[in-house]
């Protein structure tokens, strides 16, 4: 785009706010920008919550209007994140994909952007399995872009900017015949099932 002579952007937004939230240039990973004009984003017990003039009324239950707010005006997302010290907002992933393994926590959402920032890789994605040691370990699902990565640059690649713990115990070739929005719940009973199916040992070293 930059060489089109194109400004590239990133948002966040969700459907309770008219879409968009948050705008800002490319940056790190899950760096979204600063808060549109009328919008307001505020982090509360690590999940970011949102109002503003663009804020829904609220959700229709059984004919009557769930306003889904708190008594100070704020819509919970159920989205993870931060703000950085250049106030702009950080999204992390999603609070109910987040999953525990030997006691450290792990968004599987992490992973897979660093992942995808990988060259050989068009998409991925991690979903958890269980370990009868660590309580659950993640596992990736790639589509490459042509040739397959060996697996020794895969961890290396990951080893560089996550903890150990957050490296992919197995790796799996993307399904065929599944698109970009896949679903996690299918892909996790698939993952399971090439585990049992393979007898892989999950015992990688988690330091």
């Amino acid at each position: 785009m930059t060489a089109l002579g194109l400004t590239p952007k990133v948002s966040y937004g969700l459907s309770e706010m008219a879409s968009q939230v948050c705008t800002g240039l490319p940056g790190a990973p899950g760096v979204v920008g600063k808060p549109l004009s009328g919008r307001e984003v505020r982090i509360h017990n690590g999940e970011i919550q949102v109002r503003g003039e663009t804020l829904f009324e609220g959700y229709l239950r059984d004919g009557k209007l769930d306003p889904a707010l708190d008594s100070e005006g704020w819509f919970a997302t159920r989205d993870k994140g931060h703000v950085t010290e250049q106030d702009e907002l950080v999204v992390e992933g999603r609070l109910d994909k987040a999953f525990i393994s030997g006691g450290e926590n792990i968004q599987p959402e992490a992973i897979e952007q660093r992942l995808v920032n990988h060259p050989g890789i068009a998409q991925a994605l991690v979903v958890p399995v269980p370990h009868p040691e660590w309580g659950e370990r993640p596992v990736a699902f790639i589509d490459y872009h042509a040739e397959a990565v060996a697996e020794a640059e895969l961890n290396a690649w990951v080893r560089e900017t996550l903890p150990g713990f957050m490296v992919p115990d197995a790796w799996f070739v993307w399904p065929e015949g599944v698109g970009f929005k896949p679903s996690r719940r299918m892909f996790a009973a698939k993952a399971c099932d090439l585990c049992r199916a393979d007898v892989i040992k999950l015992t990688r070293d988690l330091r």
